[in-house]
């Protein structure tokens, strides 16, 4: 599935990585050591064609430049990058981190406990954090 490149960076196989019909040949870089702000694999994704291979493009040559995904609320922008992310290793944080961590804290801790996050999130996100609720 993955060739190792550097004590870093690791060259996965695009079709066994992304479950999709690709040349055997066809390699993605990633990282090799998972951490924390990478999200959390989901084996039952199922990527669309069209998407995977503009984020995969971007990733194999971004010149700097920012990739800009559009779509209607529920489309699979986020899920799209946090499921590359998660497949190679890639640290992910943003808006839709915080309102992962926002959604996991609503139902999980008490009310002092998730002011006191949503503060510490905040003081790091800065705006990024806006899409916590209060």
């Amino acid at each position: 599935m993955e060739v190792n490149v550097d004590s870093n960076k690791k060259l996965y196989r695009v079709a066994p990585t992304f479950n999709i019909p690709a040349p055997a040949n066809l390699m993605i870089a990633g990282n090799q050591e998972t951490g924390p702000f990478v999200p959390t694999l989901d084996p039952s994704y199922v990527f669309r064609k069209e998407m995977l291979r503009d984020v995969l493009a971007w990733l194999a040559d971004s010149s700097g430049e920012g990739l800009y995904l559009f779509g209607p609320t529920g489309c699979g922008k986020s899920s799209l990058i946090c499921q590359v992310a998660a497949r190679l290793a890639i640290r992910f944080s943003g808006a839709p981190l915080a309102y992962a961590l926002d959604r996991a804290l609503t139902f999980r801790a008490e009310p002092a406990t998730r002011e006191a996050i949503r503060q510490i999130v905040q003081r790091h996100l800065g705006d990024e954090a806006a899409v916590l609720k209060g």
